[in-house]
């Protein structure tokens, strides 16, 4: 097994201790997550921001749990939470003003981690 696959064998392992919770276990997940990518998981990379404020033209807000502009934009849902009635969110959060992610990671808390 190359240190690689170790990384994601151990985070898949972490990820499967977790409730499931988004609100409370998103950037715990996250950071383990660009850990298993080898980054340094004490510290958000340089760019990253966490529950990232999208403004609509109609004055609302969302929020993106992670935005990497350039190269990842992560929208997570809570263990169950069936992924495709959240679909058009992510294209929305996708449109400027974010700058358009490389990859655009949309995941439940169970791992089931689909990329567009």
């Amino acid at each position: 097994m190359t240190s690689q696959e170790r990384a994601f064998h151990e985070f898949a392992q972490f990820a499967t201790k977790l409730k499931g919770d988004e609100k409370s276990e998103a950037q715990t997940f996250l950071f383990h997550l660009l850990a298993a990518f080898g980054h340094d998981a004490n510290t958000l990379q340089e760019g990253c921001t966490f529950e990232y404020r999208v403004r609509f033209a109609n004055d609302r807000t969302k929020f993106a749990d992670l935005v990497w502009p350039g190269r990842c934009l992560i929208e997570m849902k809570s263990r169950g939470v069936e992924l495709s009635k959240h679909y058009q969110e992510t294209i929305d959060y996708s449109a400027p003003p974010v700058l358009y992610p490389a990859c655009a990671m949309r995941q439940t808390m169970n791992n089931n981690l689909r990329c567009s």
